[in-house]
C-alpha cells in the first residue's frame, strides 16, 4: 500500500480565534504549533503570488489526530456557499470521543450548531451525532460502546 496514514486535515477559517476556541476549548485538542508562512513553494505549486498564511496546528492527546487551521492572508480566505452533508466532495471529519453526552452538552452550552441529539449507530455498538464547526465543516462525533470495536462505521 502506498498510503501510510492521514497526515492532517486542513480547514480554512475566516475567524481563527473562533476556530481555535472550538477545536481547543470545546473539543479538547491541544495546540502544538502556531506559525505564519510566506509560502514560496505553495505559491509555486498553486500558481499564486505572495502567499501568506497563518497556521494553527492542533492534535489530540491520545493518537495525534491533527487538524490544521489555515487563515489565508494572501490570497484572502473566502466564504463558500452553504455545503450540505450530502454535497459532492469532502463532507465531514469524524472524531472518536470518550463521553458523547458530555461533549453534546458542552456543544449546546457553547451555542455550537448541532444537527441532533446523540443516536445509536445501526450496529448498536456506537453512538454518534453531528455538529458544525465555525468554518461550517460537519464534525461527526462517535463514541464506541463496546471495547475492542474495530468497526469504523456506525
Amino acid at each position: 500500500m502506498l498510503i501510510k496514514n492521514i497526515r492532517h486535515v486542513g480547514v480554512v477559517t475566516l475567524d481563527i480565534k473562533k476556530s481555535v476556541n472550538f477545536y481547543k476549548n470545546i473539543l479538547g485538542l491541544k495546540i502544538f504549533e502556531k506559525s505564519t508562512h510566506n509560502h514560496v513553494s505553495l505559491g509555486k505549486i498553486m500558481k499564486l503570488k505572495n502567499v501568506c498564511i497563518n497556521i494553527v496546528r492542533l492534535k489530540s492527546k491520545v493518537n495525534n489526530i491533527t487538524i490544521e487551521l489555515l487563515d489565508w492572508k494572501n490570497p484572502k480566505s473566502k466564504s463558500i456557499n452553504k455545503k450540505n452533508i450530502y454535497s459532492q466532495g469532502l463532507t465531514h471529519i469524524a472524531l472518536t470521543v470518550n463521553d458523547l453526552q458530555k461533549v453534546y452538552e458542552k456543544l449546546i452550552n457553547n451555542k455550537i450548531e448541532v444537527l441532533s441529539d446523540p443516536v445509536f449507530g445501526s450496529n448498536k455498538r456506537t453512538k454518534y451525532m453531528f455538529c458544525k464547526s465555525p468554518e461550517n465543516v460537519f464534525i461527526e462525533l462517535v463514541q464506541d460502546l463496546k471495547k475492542n470495536n474495530n468497526n469504523f462505521y456506525n
